[in-house]
């Protein structure tokens, strides 16, 4: 990795877990973390928009799965982050 202050990171080999990304800002986050090589589960409560998110992603090569998530619910929560690091 380099040392410049001005370098985007790569993040092959990463996976990151996106709640809310389906749409907004979280999708726009999903986009650009699946454009540096980051792996991303797109988890939101719209599961029919995250599936069209994670289509798209694909289509680009990228590595994407959806989930649904309700973040209020701790044990969804935990359940999809045990499933990810599987």
């Amino acid at each position: 990795m380099t040392t410049r202050p001005d370098a985007v990171r790569a993040f092959e080999g990463a996976v990151a877990i996106i709640t809310g990304g389906a749409s907004g800002i979280g999708k726009a986050l999903a986009e650009a973390l699946a454009e540096r090589g980051c792996e991303v589960v797109v988890a939101d409560l719209q599961t029919e928009l995250a599936e069209d998110t994670v289509g798209a992603l694909r289509a680009r090569g990228s590595r994407a799965t959806a989930s649904y998530l309700d973040v209020t619910d701790f044990a969804e929560v935990s359940r999809l982050v045990q499933e990810t690091v599987r």
